[in-house]
C-alpha cells in the first residue's frame, strides 16, 4: 500500500465512518466531570439477537509524549488536530499516568500486566515482559484473534516483547531518526489487509516524539517562524553543558529553549500525521466499524520542571503524565472522565470491552469498565497507584498516590549535575555493576531521598511538604509497604539481573537515544 496523508493536513476536518451515528446517539451525555464521579453508564452496542462480531483492538503508544502537549488536554498550540478530533468522539481520561518513566519498563508491564518489580522480570535496560504468564497479545490471540506488534525503535526489538504476536516488527532499523511513522502505519494496514475479515489486535508503537527532535520542516514552521538552522543537540550540546546553558538564561522564554520544545512539538505534530495514516488505511479496509481504538504514550518528558530535560531519572508528572484516549463507536460514548487511571489497568480493561475471559490472578490493574445488561459502567480503579523506575547504573525509584498526595522514595537518586556525569561515565559504570565492583542497589533498601508533594494544591511539585501531612505521609508509605510484602511473598526471584552485558547492539541502540554517552 501506498498511503501519504493529504499536505492540506492542518486546515481538514476528518470524520470517520460511524462518528456521526456515534455522536448523535450521545445527546444529553455529561462531557465534563469535576471531582471524583460516581461510576457513570454509556451505552454499550445495541443487542441485535445475533452474536456481536468481536471487537477489534489497535493500541497506539507514541513513544514521549505528554498530555499536556496536546489541545484536547488544553496545550494552545495545535499539534495534534487529528488526535483531538479522535477524543471529541471518544473518552478522554483527563488524569492518566504510566507507572514508569522508561520505554521498556512501560511496555513490559502494558503486555505483562504486572509492574516491573512484581514481574521479576527484570527492569530498566533489562525489562522486557514476565515470561511465564499469558500476556496480553496471547490472551487475544487464544481467543482467535490475529496478532500484530509493528514499532519503529529498537528498544523493543527483543523477542521476549513479541510473544503471542502472530506477526512482529520493528521497521527502523538506524537510530535516532524521526519522519519514520508513516512507514510503520503502512506496515500496520498491510497486516490487517492480509485478512480484513478477521478480528485483530494491533500494537503500534511510534518513536518520533522522543529526542533528538528532528520533525520535518514544514511542521517545524508551524511552531517557530525562524527555525535555526543549528539548534541546540540535546545529547551533544545540551546535557553536557547544561549548567552553562542554564547560566546564560536557557529556559522557558529562551529562543534556544523554546526552539528545542517547538522541535519536540513539530514531532508530536508528525505522530499526529502518521496515526491518521493508520486509521485511514483501516478505513479504506472496512476495519474500523466494530474497532476499539486507544492512543496513549508510555511516558512523557522533562523541560526543566525540575532542573532538567529527558526522561528514565525521575517519577515527576511531567515523566508520567500520558494522554489517554479511548474511541469506539457504538460501544463508548463521548466524555472526559477525571477519576485518575494508569498503564496498569489497561490489561484487564482491553480484554473487558472486547468480552475476553481471563484466569489471570496475578495482574496489577482492573479493568475500567464492567457490563451491566446493555450498557457499560465506568469503575474507578480499584487498587493504588504506584509508579516505578529501576535502572541501576541511573535511578531507582517509586512513587504512590493516596488522594491528593505522592510519595516518591528514592533508593539511587542523582540531581543533575551528577546523571551529566553518569551518562559520560555509562560504560565504566555497567562495567562495576557486572564485576561487582559497584554493588548493585537493593530493591528495597531503605530511601536515601523521600518527597511527599500535595498536588491538589501543588500540581508541579514545587514543593516537598514530607512530614507536614502525616496521614497522607504514613498512607502513601504504607502502599509501597504493602506492595514490597505482594512482590517478595509472590515473586521471590529474578529471572534477568539489571547488571547484566548488554549485547553491542542494545548499546549502539541506547546510545542513539541518549541513554548513554560513550
Amino acid at each position: 500500500m501506498n498511503i501519504h496523508p493529504p499536505p492540506n493536513h492542518y486546515s481538514r476536518r476528518w470524520i470517520l465512518r460511524g462518528a456521526a451515528s456515534l455522536l448523535a446517539g450521545s445527546a444529553g451525555l455529561a462531557l465534563g466531570c469535576n471531582g471524583a464521579p460516581e461510576p457513570s453508564s454509556v451505552p454499550a452496542a445495541p443487542s441485535t439477537g445475533s452474536p456481536l462480531p468481536a471487537l477489534n483492538v489497535v493500541l497506539v503508544v507514541i513513544d514521549t509524549l505528554r498530555a499536556d502537549h496536546l489541545g484536547c488536554y488544553g496545550y494552545p498550540r495545535r499539534t495534534t488536530p487529528f488526535i483531538d478530533e479522535l477524543a471529541a468522539s471518544g473518552v478522554l481520561f483527563e488524569t492518566a499516568r504510566s507507572n514508569t518513566s522508561y520505554t521498556n519498563e512501560a511496555v513490559s508491564l502494558l503486555l505483562s500486566g504486572m509492574l516491573p518489580t512484581y514481574s521479576g522480570n527484570g527492569a530498566g535496560w533489562y525489562a522486557v515482559p514476565a515470561a511465564d504468564t499469558t500476556n496480553l497479545a496471547a490472551q487475544f490471540s487464544n481467543a482467535g484473534y490475529r496478532t500484530g506488534f509493528f514499532a519503529n525503535t529498537v528498544v523493543l526489538d527483543d523477542p521476549a516483547f513479541k510473544v503471542g504476536f502472530d506477526e512482529a516488527a520493528v521497521v527502523q532499523r538506524s537510530l535516532g531518526l524521526s519522519r519514520q511513522g508513516p512507514l510503520l502505519s503502512n506496515r500496520a494496514v498491510e497486516f490487517v489487509q492480509q485478512r480484513p475479515a478477521d478480528p485483530f489486535f494491533l500494537y503500534v508503537h511510534y518513536l518520533d516524539p522522543h529526542a533528538p527532535y528532528r520533525p520535518p520542516a514544514r511542521l517545524l514552521t508551524q511552531f517557530t517562524a525562524r527555525p535555526d538552522p543549528r539548534p541546540l543537540h540535546l545529547y551533544n550540546d545540551v546535557r553536557p553543558h547544561l549548567d552553562e546553558l542554564r547560566a546564560g538564561g536557557f529556559g522557558p522564554g529562551e529562543a534556544r529553549f523554546d526552539e528545542m520544545v517547538a522541535r519536540y512539538d513539530g514531532e508530536i505534530a508528525h505522530s499526529d500525521e502518521a496515526l491518521e495514516v493508520l486509521l485511514r488505511g483501516l478505513e479504506r479496509l472496512g476495519a474500523l466499524d466494530n474497532t476499539l481504538v486507544v492512543v496513549t504514550a508510555d511516558h512523557g518528558e522533562e523541560f526543566l520542571e525540575h532542573g532538567f530535560i529527558e526522561h528514565a531519572w525521575t517519577l515527576y508528572e511531567e515523566s508520567l503524565r500520558v494522554p489517554m484516549i479511548l474511541w469506539a463507536p457504538g460501544l463508548l460514548s463521548p466524555r472526559r472522565e477525571s477519576q485518575p487511571v494508569s498503564w496498569i489497568d489497561l490489561f484487564p480493561t482491553l480484554l473487558a470491552l472486547a468480552g475476553i475471559d481471563h484466569d489471570r490472578d496475578n495482574l496489577g490493574g482492573s479493568a475500567w469498565f464492567q457490563r451491566q445488561g446493555d450498557a457499560l459502567q465506568f469503575v474507578p480503579p480499584a487498587g493504588p497507584l504506584i509508579a516505578e523506575t529501576l535502572i541501576q547504573e541511573r535511578c531507582v525509584l517509586r512513587a504512590a498516590y493516596a488522594g491528593d498526595h505522592k510519595y516518591i522514595a528514592s533508593y539511587k537518586w542523582l540531581d543533575p549535575t551528577q546523571r551529566q556525569s553518569v551518562a559520560l561515565r555509562w560504560r565504566q559504570i555497567q562495567q562495576e555493576h557486572r564485576t561487582g565492583a559497584q554493588r548493585p542497589v537493593a530493591m528495597w533498601a531503605p530511601p536515601v531521598r523521600e518527597e511527599l508533594y500535595d498536588l491538589s494544591a501543588d500540581p508541579g511539585e514545587t514543593t516537598n511538604v514530607l512530614g507536614q501531612a502525616p496521614e497522607a505521609q504514613a498512607a502513601t508509605i504504607q502502599i509501597l509497604a504493602d506492595y514490597r510484602e505482594r512482590c517478595e511473598a509472590e515473586r521471590t526471584t529474578w529471572t534477568r539481573s539489571g547488571g547484566g552485558e548488554l549485547t553491542p547492539e542494545m548499546r549502539q541502540m541506547l546510545k542513539e537515544l541518549g541513554y548513554i554517552n560513550e
